[in-house]
């Protein structure tokens, strides 16, 4: 028998790994609840906890109210004076951009009466080109 009749049966063809087989699970318990009552146990519960938090909401509303009462209570009233005129309020002006030109900034100030802009030959100053 040369090499090229060698016996074919003993060379294996294609060892494929055997399937692994599934473990049989015998202890598992159906749950004997549909769909639709496990929706409407979630949307109760869901519920519940609104109301919760809604009970909470209101008590914490009632207890500042109760504060707001006490602290109320609690200060003297005060009678302004009718000779005195009233306090000036502090308005604080807008932000400036920080691309505010020369020109905007110089008529911002002027509105605000923090600048005074003359032409120069009306300033009392000579002019040293005359």
């Amino acid at each position: 028998m040369s090499d090229s009749d060698s016996d074919l049966s003993e060379i294996p063809l294609c060892d494929a790994p055997q399937p692994t087989k599934k473990a049989r699970i015998d202890g598992i318990a159906t749950s004997d609840h549909s769909l639709e009552s496990s929706v409407a146990k979630r949307e109760a519960a869901a519920r519940a906890k609104a109301e919760a938090e809604d009970a909470e909401r209101a008590a914490a509303a009632r207890r500042e109210e109760a504060e707001r009462q006490r602290a109320a209570a609690a200060k003297p009233a005060v009678v302004e004076d009718p000779t005195k005129p009233a306090p000036v309020k502090f308005v604080k002006s807008k932000k400036r951009s920080a691309d505010e030109t020369t020109r905007q900034r110089n008529k911002r100030k002027e509105g605000l009466g923090q600048a005074k802009f003359t032409l120069k030959e009306d300033r009392d100053c000579p002019s040293i080109w005359d």
